[in-house]
């Protein structure tokens, strides 16, 4: 069994990366090769979130590499696979595009993407103090039957956060487990604020339950399914129709997009500099 990491990636596209090497064969005939040769080439980026842009905005890569100009763009990560295949499907699809690992085996299969292994192999080789300075996770969560497809950017992991005073207040002690957060959240829940704040939405791609499926016990097939149908997929069903049935939650999160989501959070975190937020990670279920 696979338990996968949760990481963004770079994906290099097949069809607009030839399309693009194939620029100054393609100009008109009349061009000598001194011109053809001189041509700025353009490459073209779809970010998932306008942090993840250099804070230069590429201007010291142009000053190394003036025959190359990168040109950035904002595609949100919820629908950056979409709207990539519509693009590359007109013919104006990114050359290279940020998504979710999780899309990798997708887009392979609808021969969306380019194999960079040999680059990959040739970089190693060519310049090992450089290359090494690159987790090997990188290419590992990129890649697909052995064929590496991009490089990921980009991991975090998922934590529970606790408001210490909330707590506090009610006598609590930090739950060990999910029947005991369940619990907590039963006396948390009051007027002034929901109980529990519920990972993802209607946007978000199922990953984003991993973590807690993960510790739940769940484990993922060798062509990364989750195995729902066991004991930690059923617990974690149950857990979120439970959050959902008692209204442990606010009852519109499961819908809200990831403005409304991000919006939230901006929203409540102003309140969190006068407390104290407790990290903990759950590993039982009982």
């Amino acid at each position: 069994m696979r338990k996968w990491s949760l990481s963004l990636l770079f994906i290099l596209t097949l069809l607009v990366l030839a399309a693009c090497g194939d620029d100054s064969s393609s100009d008109d005939n009349n061009n000598d090769d001194s011109s053809a040769d001189s041509e700025q080439k353009v490459v073209k980026v779809w970010f998932g979130r306008e942090d993840f842009i250099p804070a230069d905005n590429f201007e010291r890569f142009h000053e190394n590499h003036p025959d190359i100009k990168v040109e950035a763009d904002v595609v949100p990560l919820e629908q950056a696979v979409s709207d990539f295949m519509r693009n590359q499907g007109a013919g104006n699809a990114p050359d290279i595009v940020q998504v979710f690992h999780d899309n990798v085996g997708t887009m392979v299969s609808q021969g969306s993407l380019m194999d960079i292994s040999e680059y990959v192999d040739q970089w190693e080789t060519d310049d090992p103090e450089s290359f090494n300075k690159i987790l090997g996770q990188a290419w590992d969560i990129a890649s697909w039957d052995d064929k590496v497809y991009g490089m990921g950017i980009h991991v975090g992991p998922y934590w529970h956060v606790y408001r210490k005073d909330w707590f506090d207040e009610a006598g609590l002690e930090i739950p060990e487990t999910y029947d005991q957060l369940l619990d907590a959240a039963r006396t948390l829940d009051t007027e002034e604020h929901e109980g529990y704040a519920l990972v993802g939405g209607r946007e978000h791609p199922a990953w984003w339950f991993s973590s807690l499926f993960i510790s739940m016990g769940g484990e993922y097939s060798d062509t990364g399914l989750p195995q729902l149908d066991s004991e930690a997929g059923r617990y974690l069903i149950e857990f979120y129709q439970t959050l959902m049935r008692e209204e442990l939650i606010d009852p519109s999160a499961i819908s809200w997009s990831s403005g409304e989501m991000r919006g939230a959070l901006l929203e409540e975190t102003q309140q969190w500099h006068q407390s104290e937020i407790i990290f903990s990670r759950l590993y039982k279920k009982k």
